[in-house]
C-alpha cells in the first residue's frame, strides 16, 4: 500500500492496491503498452498490480500537488474524481450542457492536461465518478430526484439530496461525464455511490416516474448500459460496490444482490475498506 507520509496531505480516502514480490521488494514498473480508444486517444492498459492513490479534484486544483503524487516511488494507478460526493465536477471544457447549466462543473483542473501529465509518467488514470448521490441534480432537477412522500426532495442522514436511480436521464448525465473523461484520456471509469440509499428514513422515500425493470435489477441495467457506452472509448469500466452487501445482504443495500452473472465482464473483485471494487470491463 502506498501512503502519503507528508503532513497536511490527503489523499481523498485511501491508498489502493498492493502487490509485492517474494522478499518484500516492489515489482519494477514495465514500460506501458497502448491500446487504442476514440481516434485522437490512446489509454493505457490496466496494470497486473496496482499501487496507487486517490485524489480529489480539489486537491487536483492545488499547484504542483499532481507532480508530488506522481513521483511516489512505484506508484502506477491516479485514481482522480471527475464527480464527487456532493455532485460536483471537476472540468468544466467537454462537459455535458446540464452540469455547467447547474453549477456542478468548476474549473478544477483541464482533463486532457492531466491525462498527459499522469501518462507521461506511465501512470495508470481513474476517474471516479460519484453517480446517484448528487446534492446538486437533486436540487438543480427535482424531477430527477428523489423524494418523499410529501413530495419534498428526500435527504440522507448528512443531508445530501439523491437522483432517482430509476431514472434513464441520470444514467445519461452521469455516463455523458464519464464519456467526457475517456475522451480527454482517462483509462478506466470507476462509478461510485452506484446503488440505492441506505441511510436516512428509507420508509419516506418515493421514487417518481416509471420503474422499468424491479429494483434489484436497475443497477445491472446501469452498469450494462454505462459499458455499452464507454467500451467504445477504449475505457475500463469498474463499480465500488457498497461494502455492507457483502455482509448484510439486501436489507442493507436492496440493489446489491449484484448479480455479477449479468454483468458484460466478469473480472476479480477487489477488497476495500468499506466497499468492494467490482471490475465490469
Amino acid at each position: 500500500m502506498l501512503l502519503a507520509l507528508a503532513a497536511g496531505i490527503t489523499l481523498g480516502a485511501r491508498a489502493v492496491g498492493g502487490g509485492k514480490q517474494a522478499g518484500g521488494h516492489q515489482q519494477p514498473l514495465r514500460p506501458p503498452t497502448r491500446r487504442r480508444g476514440t481516434p485522437h486517444t490512446q489509454h493505457l492498459p490496466a496494470p497486473e498490480h496496482v499501487r496507487g492513490v486517490h485524489v480529489t479534484m480539489a486537491l487536483a486544483s492545488l499547484h504542483g500537488r499532481l507532480q508530488q503524487y506522481l513521483f511516489i516511488p512505484g506508484l502506477n494507478t491516479l485514481e482522480l474524481d471527475v464527480k464527487d460526493e456532493n455532485g460536483r465536477v471537476g472540468f468544466v471544457r467537454s462537459t455535458p450542457a446540464l452540469a455547467r447549466r447547474t453549477g456542478a462543473a468548476g474549473p478544477y483542473y483541464n482533463a486532457k492536461r492531466v491525462a498527459r501529465l499522469v501518462h507521461a509518467h506511465g501512470v495508470y488514470l481513474i476517474g471516479r465518478v460519484v453517480t446517484f448521490e448528487d446534492p446538486v441534480l437533486s436540487v438543480k432537477r427535482p424531477d430527477m430526484a428523489i423524494h418523499t412522500s410529501d413530495g419534498s426532495l428526500w435527504h440522507n442522514n448528512a443531508g445530501l439530496g439523491w437522483t432517482n436511480p430509476y431514472d434513464r436521464r441520470v444514467w445519461r448525465y452521469n455516463v455523458d461525464i464519464a464519456a467526457a473523461a475517456a475522451k480527454d484520456g482517462f483509462d478506466e471509469i470507476q462509478f461510485d455511490y452506484v446503488r440505492f440509499p441506505s441511510d436516512g428514513d428509507l420508509s419516506l422515500i418515493r421514487y417518481p416516474g416509471p420503474h422499468p425493470q424491479a429494483m434489484r435489477w436497475t443497477i445491472p441495467a446501469f452498469t450494462k448500459y454505462a459499458t455499452q457506452r464507454l467500451h467504445p472509448l477504449g475505457v475500463r469500466v469498474s463499480a465500488d460496490v457498497f461494502g455492507l452487501s457483502a455482509t448484510r445482504g439486501s436489507a442493507a443495500a436492496p440493489d446489491l444482490a449484484v448479480r455479477r452473472h449479468r454483468l458484460p465482464d466478469g473480472l476479480p473483485v477487489a477488497l476495500q475498506p468499506g466497499r468492494v471494487r467490482d471490475r465490469l470491463a
